[in-house]
């Protein structure tokens, strides 16, 4: 389905320059290409406070960006989404994430903060593996697989279990 729809029309004849009559679609010319990437967003949360009176303390707005951000970090959720993804799904190393990062939004990162990311999304999501856990050991039938992992040099494994129900 297009997502945009561009109309050539000719009204007058290129060689004669009268108007043409009978005019209907000759052709369609498809083109697929993606959108420029967005560049990223960032977004100030200005907190304002005030001096009670009567208490003798400043008081500040209440802020929950839980929704926005895991714990007490700057990047957001679907950008910290897209470097769990780019790490772990595509195995790309750091540098090369950020790099990514930068070539295509503009975002420069240290590959401290990605990693330090990295670190708090597995303790956000160790809860969640837990529950999965159980819910695997618990089913009548369960595949399981082993594939190989280069990280850093060394070699490691990477095992998956799946289920009629869970991967």
């Amino acid at each position: 389905m297009p997502t945009q729809i561009v109309e050539h029309r000719i009204v007058l004849c290129p060689d004669c320059h009268l108007r043409l009559g009978g005019i209907s679609l000759a052709r369609l010319r498809e083109v697929i290409d993606v959108p420029p990437p967005p560049r990223i967003e960032v977004t100030h949360h200005r907190i304002y406070k005030g001096w009670c009176a009567g208490c003798q303390k400043w008081h500040e707005a209440p802020i929950d960006v839980q929704e926005e951000v895991l714990g007490q970090g700057r990047i957001g959720v679907r950008l910290a989404s897209m470097m769990a993804y780019l790490r772990t799904v595509l195995r790309l190393p750091i540098r090369q994430i950020q790099q990514m990062l930068l070539t295509l939004h503009g975002f420069a990162v240290s590959a401290g903060e990605i990693v330090e990311l990295l670190h708090r999304i597995k303790e956000h999501a160790h809860p969640v593996l837990h529950d999965l856990k159980v819910q695997i050991r618990a089913s009548p039938a369960v595949q399981a697989d082993e594939t190989g992992w280069r990280e850093d040099g060394s070699n490691g494994y990477v095992w998956s279990a799946a289920t009629p129900t869970i991967r």
